[in-house]
């Protein structure tokens, strides 16, 4: 593909495209990606070819844009006041699963188990969103505590994962990171049909404080393949003050029996197989294969020893299977070398949010742009491929 680069939905770059799931639409060459606007302002759904057109309006792809406002029955009966769609299923003929999460307004009133900040939800219907079929979802902690926090991250043959949390609200050392996530994180299974909640059973010496699951990939035959991250965080006492401990965090994937609901064969990963230093973060954000042997997955990481200039590094990793079914524990780690395609300015700060096939999505940012308005991207492999790391076409910025 020459030059497939795209980022934004909206008019003459009003807000922030922010694309944070992909999958295959129903003809080559054709993607369903999954996103929202100003990270919650609208939901966001894409159907078409990845490439750089540009419409009359300023929208990027020669696809069609699909916005998705708050439902007006989560307004009424949930207070919701934003939405974001993170994980697409593309069922076919216009039909799409899709899973993500809805802020509420709070007004007064503290965060707590009967008024949670916010609400995972799925649909399925008409992939413009105009079916009416919006459920809302809020999570159990592992300590059977309703969750003040729940996402929905992927979804795929009537199972979704995510994880859900009791967090506050209330800034670590006047970061916009929020405390005490790392107290009941929980990562989950879903079932949309019956509704019911499976929890992640992880093996008990790796049972850390916090767990995530971002990504599903089905097998067939009933079994699956799970993908995310856990690990540690900072204490947080009741100054709302870090006590200093270094946070680590370990990617991983679990395989997924549906028939017999057992979990078997979890392995972790470290960053580029911890050959390159010390990463404080390891996470895979999604998964993608062919014949459940291979996988893809988006990760990202910060790895402060590994001599990376970007303070964030989106790669594509790739892990195989054994013979005995298990995961090889030593993958072939891709990094992303995203390039502004105005001044060649490489990206300090990129994510992998999602990949399908040889596309992967995130964002970037560049020197001078506020953080909180990163560019977000879309990039495909180039047909030539550097030794050891993918050659990837320059990426367009987007600021807003």
């Amino acid at each position: 593909m020459s030059n497939p680069l795209f980022a934004n939905a909206v008019k003459n770059n009003e807000g922030v495209t922010f694309l944070q799931g992909i999958k295959a639409g129903d003809k080559e060459g054709i993607f369903v990606l999954t996103g929202s606007i100003n990270a919650q302002d609208y939901g966001l759904v894409y159907e078409g070819p990845i490439d750089n057109t540009i419409q009359p309006d300023g929208s990027n792809g020669s696809g069609t844009w699909y916005f998705y406002p708050v439902p007006p029955s989560f307004k009424k009966e949930y207070l919701a006041n934003g939405i974001s769609i993170y994980g697409p299923e593309n069922l076919g003929n216009g039909s799409v699963n899709l899973v993500g999460a809805y802020t509420r307004q709070l007004g007064e009133n503290s965060v707590s188990g009967e008024n949670p900040d916010t609400v995972g939800f799925y649909y399925s219907g008409n992939i413009d969103g105009s079916t009416d079929n919006y459920k809302s979802f809020q999570g159990v902690t592992k300590t059977d505590k309703k969750a003040t926090f729940t996402f929905l991250h992927s979804i795929f043959n009537g199972l979704t994962v995510g994880n859900c949390d009791i967090a506050t609200t209330t800034p670590i050392s006047g970061t916009p990171i929020q405390a005490a996530r790392r107290l009941e994180s929980t990562a989950f299974i879903l079932n949309i049909e019956t509704g019911k909640q499976r929890n992640i059973e992880f093996p008990s010496e790796t049972n850390e404080d916090t767990h995530t699951a971002y990504g599903i990939w089905y097998n067939g035959n009933g079994k699956y393949t799970i993908a995310g991250g856990l690990g540690k965080l900072p204490e947080v006492g009741e100054n709302k003050k870090s006590d200093g401990t270094i946070s680590r965090g370990w990617a991983y994937l679990i395989d997924y029996d549906n028939n017999n609901d057992s979990f078997s064969n979890y392995q972790e990963f470290s960053y580029h197989n911890g050959q390159k230093g010390i990463d404080f973060i390891t996470h895979f954000e999604g998964i993608w294969s062919t014949d459940g042997k291979t996988y893809k997955l988006p990760s990202l990481a910060t790895a402060p020893k590994s001599g990376a200039k970007e303070l964030i590094i989106g790669s594509v990793v790739t892990v195989e299977r054994n013979e005995d079914s298990k995961f090889n524990p030593i993958a072939k780690w891709e990094d992303l070398d995203v390039v502004n395609s105005e001044d060649q300015q490489a990206s300090y700060l990129t994510t992998n949010n999602s990949l399908c096939d040889h596309v992967s999505i995130g964002f970037a940012n560049y020197k001078g742009n506020d953080p909180a308005q990163a560019s977000f991207v879309a990039i495909a492999d180039s047909a030539t491929n550097k030794k050891d790391a993918p050659s990837l076409v320059q990426a367009s910025s987007h600021n807003s």
